[in-house]
Order: C-alpha cells, then structure tokens, then sequence
C-alpha cells in the first residue's frame, strides 16, 4: 500500500527539525555573498548545490523564502511538502520531466517577485556532480549570479546504493556550508557550445570549494 506523500511529510518535517538539532553548523565564504548584495545588487542569486549535499543548506537558509526547482516524481512531491515545511517556496519538473515548463516558470516568476533561488544541478536522477543545463539558462535569462555551493560533513551515512550516494549527516557532526564567488553567465545569447562550456566551468568552481579550508 502506498503511502500519501503528505502525511508522510508530516511525519518527516519534525523529525528532521529534531535531527538538525543535534548537529552542529559553519557557514565558509557566505561573506561572499553578502557582499554581493551590499554592493547594491539588487538582483537575486541562483545557488547551485549537488544533490547529495542538500540537507546542511536546507537547515541553514531555511524561513528565507528561497525557491527550489523539484521534480515531478512522487519522491519529489514528498520532498516539496517538506521543504515547505521550512519555508521554502518550490516549483515542480526537472530536466528530464516537465523541464521546459519548469525553468520558464521560474523565469515569470522571479521576475514578477525577485527571490534568491537553488537548484541542485545534477539532480533528479544524476548523473552524480554532472551539472545539467537549465542553471545556465535561468542565470542567463534573469542575468542573476550563480553561487556554487558545497557541503563538508564530518561525520556521515552515505547511501552508496543510491544513484548520488546521499550523505546523512550523523548526530554530533559538523556540517561546513562553503560559498563559492557569485558570478555571472556573460554572453549575448546561449548555444550548445556555451551551454557546454558553462556546465564544465560550474562542476570546476564546485569541485575547488571542497578544497578551502
């Protein structure tokens, strides 16, 4: 028997709010950020996170408002009702389901009630830390920055069956939330060359925060 997606995300939601209380928490280079919207930037910023890194971020810019592209799955139903839970906005589809519709509603939106957004960009279903197009697209049409963003948990369940290898932080652990430099996608119009040469240089960016200290 199946289960309803919302009552089980009424199940969910506290217990993961007990689960974040037993961890500990560290945001590296947020001042980054910061600094961007000091400056006058009034824009939003478009974080870019891998999927198996979700559950540190999710705690710390919780209540913001942020909004989440989800996917259309019955996971991802789950997973909406509980990022609402913590006060996360979400809209539905993917880059494989319901993507095209997807990224265009974002688009309307963030440009009728600006908004940071985050996207975890080699999700639905992987490739694991391959990123997938429509974060440089958003970028791109909204002209807004992206910020890469990576987890470091000190102690951790990972589910090495599971196509991303989800990390669980475990009780007691540490969780580093590292920011990387916003930047922006600087070019007259979007190809499939520059589509390319994007995604590589955002998996590059993510794949050196781990690397700070």
């Amino acid at each position: 028997m199946e289960i309803d997606p919302g009552k089980l995300a009424l199940f969910i939601t506290p217990v993961l709010r007990l689960w974040y209380y037993f961890l500990f928490y560290r945001q590296i280079g947020y001042d980054r950020v910061k600094e961007y919207k000091e400056k006058g930037n009034a824009s939003p910023v478009l974080f870019a996170l891998w999927h198996d890194e979700l559950l540190p971020p999710i705690y710390i810019h919780r209540n913001q408002g942020i909004l989440i592209l989800v996917s259309e799955s019955r996971d991802g139903e789950l997973i909406s009702r509980v990022l609402k839970g913590f006060g996360y906005n979400t809209v539905r589809g993917s880059s494989t389901r319901g993507g095209v519709k997807a990224l265009k509603q974002i688009v309307q939106e963030v440009k009728l009630r600006p908004r940071d957004l985050a996207i975890t960009v080699d999700g639905p279903t992987g490739p694991r830390h391959k990123v997938k197009e429509g974060i440089i697209y958003i970028s791109w049409k909204l002209n807004i920055p992206i910020v890469p963003v990576r987890s470091r948990i000190s102690f951790k369940k990972v589910f090495s069956r599971s196509w991303d290898r989800f990390q669980l932080p475990l009780p007691g652990s540490m969780c580093e939330i590292i920011y990387g430099e916003p930047y922006i996608i600087s070019c007259k119009k979007i190809n499939t060359p520059i589509l390319v040469q994007e995604t590589a240089r955002l998996e590059e960016k993510m794949e050196q925060l781990l690397k700070q200290k």
